[in-house]
């Protein structure tokens, strides 16, 4: 076999060139993280119930959570945790399970389970835990014309920042989790408003009547009936009926029947919407701030993420000049610190051995087969790692 590739110099050298160049194209392809891609036999549900006790989670949710979640094979311990506004279950499983028909089988028992819950709480996050979940970096948002120093307050300045906590719910997060190099965006320091209804007992003492006539009021006016079909011919319509109270607005302008007469919420009781006390402040530049931390994709590159999430926000800053979004914490600085350290050290590696086998050999090709060994072994390397992964 040798003979014959030494009686072929063309081709074995067109060979290798070919060989050295799609090893080459195949370095872009790679992913770069700090820590391997392990999966670790964990799975994690998250819960947000904004605006209900831990008492009031515990009951309706996270029971009839892990009732179902307690039906996954190669299942080894399941904790639930309930607080104010969220819950979480952790679960750990068997070394050496699947840990991908694990996951789809627990969101299987997550869309059974949608049926028991209660209607305004949204689906749970599934999260598979992994060696990369160490978030790339951070994002910081804050409001740039707030006080510093400000603290949050039923104020004008902590409507602001409801208003603020809101659009990094609903809109920011679900863009930065729309990027392909994303797999979740972990919001940490937002704050909920809740409207408090102080019912007029003067006004209700004249009347007669106790607080239950309101609590019926809100009760009667908050439903959301099931869909109704209706066949005519050959059509058939769906008609959903839906009655929700969603602001402060519908609540005061709810009416009430009482001895003949009709009122409007807002005669019997003062309505005012202000934000829960949050548990905790995160604060950015010495403002009030929300963290989001961004976990990329195992298979994506740190490069292309950073790329994307600097557009991002970019385009978010234009969009909405009155917010600011700093990104700290990043990795993507570390991973090329790393980088440089390792190549300088093979560099360097190659040049003492390079010298070492001159002064040994007394000999200049045997050193020069170092030079063309290490590097063309390395991109080789990169292109096996390419085509078969699992190597």
């Amino acid at each position: 076999m040798i003979k014959r590739l030494l009686g072929r110099p063309i081709a074995v050298t067109m060979s290798m060139i070919a060989i050295i160049i799609l090893g080459i194209v195949s370095m872009n392809y790679i992913p770069i993280s700090l820590m391997p891609d392990i999966d670790i036999p964990s799975i994690t549900v998250q819960v947000s119930a904004p605006g209900k006790s831990a008492r009031e989670i515990n009951k309706s949710i996270l029971n009839k959570l892990m009732g179902q979640l307690t039906q996954v094979s190669g299942l080894e311990s399941i904790i639930g945790e309930a607080h104010s506004d969220a819950a979480r279950i952790s679960m750990t499983f068997t070394p050496g399970s699947d840990l991908n028909m694990i996951f789809i089988g627990v969101n299987e028992k997550m869309d059974r389970a949608m049926q028991l819950l209660p209607e305004d709480i949204g689906r749970p996050k599934v999260v598979k835990a992994s060696a990369t979940d160490i978030p790339a970096f951070y994002i910081n948002v804050t409001l740039k014309d707030e006080i510093v120093g400000d603290t949050l307050t039923p104020t004008k300045s902590g409507e602001r920042f409801a208003e603020l906590s809101s659009y990094v719910r609903d809109v920011l997060s679900k863009r930065i989790e729309q990027l392909s190099e994303v797999a979740l965006a972990d919001i940490s320091g937002c704050v909920y408003p809740e409207i408090v209804i102080t019912p007029n007992y003067n006004k209700l003492n004249s009347m007669g009547v106790g607080v239950e006539l309101i609590e019926n009021a809100i009760k009667d006016n908050n439903i959301n009936l099931s869909s109704l079909s209706i066949k005519d011919g050959l059509y058939r319509f769906n008609i959903n009926f839906d009655s929700k109270i969603s602001n402060k607005k519908e609540i005061e302008n709810l009416l009430i029947k009482q001895e003949g007469r009709i009122y409007k919420l807002k005669e019997l009781a003062t309505i005012a919407e202000q934000i829960i006390p949050p548990t905790g402040i995160i604060r950015s530049n010495m403002k009030n701030g929300i963290s989001i931390a961004i976990i990329k994709q195992a298979d994506a590159r740190m490069e292309d993420l950073k790329g994307s999430i600097d557009k991002l926000i970019t385009n978010i800053e234009k969009e909405n000049p009155k917010i600011k979004l700093d990104v700290t914490r990043d990795q993507t600085k570390l991973l090329s610190f790393s980088i440089n350290n390792l190549t300088s050290n093979l560099l360097l590696g190659a040049i003492l051995a390079c010298l070492v086998v001159f002064f040994f050999m007394k000999d200049f090709r045997s050193p020069l087969l170092i030079i063309f060994t290490i590097p063309i072994s390395l991109i080789i390397t990169h292109e096996i790692k390419v085509f078969y992964p699992s190597s």
